[in-house]
C-alpha cells in the first residue's frame, strides 16, 4: 500500500486557504498512491482552540469538506482533519473522502487536557471504532495521542 503523507502548515482559521494546501497536497499525489492522510485539525490550522466554542465556524468547515469531496471526485481517498459535529457533540476528526463523498468519520479517543492542548475544553472523546479496510488492507486510524496512550485493544475496540 502507498501511502502519501501531507507535511502542510496550515493557518488557525483559514478554512480555504488550508483546503487549497490539501487539495495541492492531494494533486500532486504520484500515480498509484492508495491514501493520502493529512495533519490533524488540518482544515481549521491547529490549535484552533476558542473557535471551536463558535458552532457556526465548526459547521462552516464541516460544509467546506462536504464541497470539497464532491469537487475531487477522481483522486484517491484521502484523510483529512478537521472538528467534526455529530449528535450535537464535537468531535476532534479524521475524515475519509472517497469517491466524491465523506465516506466515514473517525474520532480521537485520547484528548490531552494541558497546556494549549486543552481538548477536552472543546471536544468530546471518541468511542468509535477507528479501523479502516481499504484496498485489502485494515488500518488503524489514530489522532495524534491515540497512539501514545491507549493500547491495541483500546483502539479497535
Amino acid at each position: 500500500m502507498k501511502l502519501r503523507l501531507l507535511q502542510i502548515n496550515p493557518i488557525v482559521g483559514d478554512v480555504v486557504g488550508n483546503l487549497a494546501l490539501i487539495k495541492k497536497g492531494w494533486a500532486e499525489a504520484p500515480s498509484g498512491t492508495d491514501l493520502i492522510i493529512s495533519p490533524e485539525l488540518a482544515v481549521c490550522g491547529y490549535p484552533p482552540l476558542d473557535l471551536l466554542k463558535e458552532d457556526s465556524f465548526v459547521y462552516s468547515c464541516m460544509k467546506a469538506v462536504e464541497r470539497f469531496a464532491k469537487e475531487n471526485r477522481d483522486a484517491p481517498p484521502l484523510i483529512l482533519g478537521c472538528p467534526w459535529i455529530v449528535n450535537n457533540a464535537c468531535y476532534n476528526a479524521a475524515i475519509l473522502i472517497e469517491q466524491g463523498a465523506i465516506s466515514h468519520v473517525f474520532t480521537k479517543r485520547a484528548l490531552p487536557n494541558y497546556d494549549v492542548f486543552d481538548e477536552k475544553r472543546y471536544f468530546i472523546e471518541g468511542n468509535h471504532n477507528n479501523v479502516l479496510t481499504l484496498g485489502g488492507h485494515h488500518l488503524l486510524i489514530t489522532i495524534c495521542e491515540d497512539l501514545w496512550v491507549l493500547s491495541p485493544q483500546q483502539l479497535i475496540g
